[in-house]
């Protein structure tokens, strides 16, 4: 009996497990963890992380004419090779030619392009004749009211018209952003309030801010800004043209009496351009990296520096030396705007006559500002 009783209770235990497996096999399927180390960065930042893996140190040169301790070079040009170098995690870093010291303002475009500098910083209208259809950028009875607005204004034509092919003048090297430094306001002792207080006036001023000048009345009288100062100081001029932040900068104010605002007169644009052979021969994923820099530091203090420096110089002018600021009523502005348009057809004729865009340019400029301000 113990015998069969051994045998039924093996039975009975063994029916009970094949039961409990029978149980747990129909159970649902446990979904598997989440996998907490999940990649989420885009597949495009991977692979600028490989590129800057396999890509060797890279030292470029930089050139520019700005004393190292301008605020245009520690808060635009040493921010961004800065910027540069941090997201290429030092694999891209430079050597900086402030001052001159490599090529001089008037020769930094034509350096770039021949690869005496790697990178370059300085103004488009300090090589007169070789940029055409940028100089639309600069003409009068526009209305220039800041830096920003002059920077916006630049930088999105410009970039729209390379969109439609019309911008060959700049194909030789890589942009990397373009900027402003502010309208150019009249500095004087006699106050001018009105074209006929204009008239006849000596004023400091170069290229096409003297055209400028004349089409007003005033006299042009060209020279360097570091010899307005002493110029004025003895009276053999009346006045300069210049952004605000040059009463500072250049100790003006202690030598003016007026600043008018015109900021219909005048605009000016710098360049922050590369080698084409050195920008081909960086990988796309860096490339793409040095793009989100451009754009960084053009939303960031390209287009805010100038016009900090602009409202400082303008209020020591006030505070420290008495300048007395005019700002001339809106009929007294479309006289001044009405003086100065011819200028802007002619610049229309010309680029036509040489079968570059002059009208199309000018609309889209005014469209821009309409835009912007």
């Amino acid at each position: 009996m113990k015998s069969i009783k051994g045998i039924k209770w093996f039975a009975c235990l063994a029916a009970l497990l094949i039961f409990s497996l029978l149980i747990i096999g129909c159970a649902p399927t446990a979904a598997p963890p989440a996998d907490t180390n999940e990649n989420t960065a885009p597949e495009d930042s991977a692979e600028e992380t490989d590129e800057l893996k396999l890509m060797q140190p890279l030292n470029l040169s930089f050139a520019h004419f700005w004393a190292a301790e301008h605020d245009n070079t520690k808060l635009v040009l040493d921010a961004w090779m800065d910027a540069v170098s941090e997201a290429t995690d030092q694999k891209i870093t430079f050597t900086r030619y402030p001052g001159g010291t490599l090529l001089g303002s008037n020769e930094t475009y034509e350096g770039v392009v021949n690869g005496v500098a790697d990178v370059g910083a300085s103004f488009f209208s300090y090589s007169r004749g070789r940029f055409p259809v940028l100089e639309g950028f600069e003409l009068p009875g526009f209305m220039w009211d800041s830096a920003e607005i002059g920077s916006r204004v630049s930088w999105d034509g410009i970039q729209q018209l390379q969109e439609q092919g019309l911008l060959k003048e700049v194909e030789d090297t890589k942009l990397m952003f373009v900027y402003s430094p502010g309208p150019q306001n009249i500095a004087t002792t006699p106050p001018v309030r009105s074209l006929e207080d204009l008239k006849g006036l000596e004023i400091r001023a170069t290229g096409l801010c003297a055209q400028v000048l004349e089409a007003l009345g005033a006299v042009p009288v060209a020279m360097p800004m570091n010899e307005a100062y002493e110029a004025m100081s003895k009276g053999v001029v009346q006045g300069t043209m210049g952004p605000n932040n040059v009463l500072e900068g250049w100790k003006l104010g202690e030598v003016c009496k007026y600043v008018t605002e015109s900021t219909m007169l005048y605009n000016s644009v710098i360049f922050v351009t590369m080698n084409l052979e050195v920008w081909n021969s960086l990988p796309e994923g860096v490339q793409a990296l040095i793009e989100e820099v451009n754009n960084e530091i053009f939303e960031g203090p390209a287009t805010e520096a100038y016009d900090m420096q602009n409202d400082r110089g303008l209020q020591w002018a006030i505070d420290e030396c008495g300048v007395e600021v005019i700002t001339l009523p809106e009929e007294e502005i479309e006289r001044w705007v009405s003086k100065v348009k011819p200028i802007q057809d002619e610049y229309a004729s010309k680029m036509e006559a040489q079968g570059l865009p002059g009208r199309e340019v000018l609309d889209l400029i005014e469209e821009l500002v309409e835009k912007y301000r």
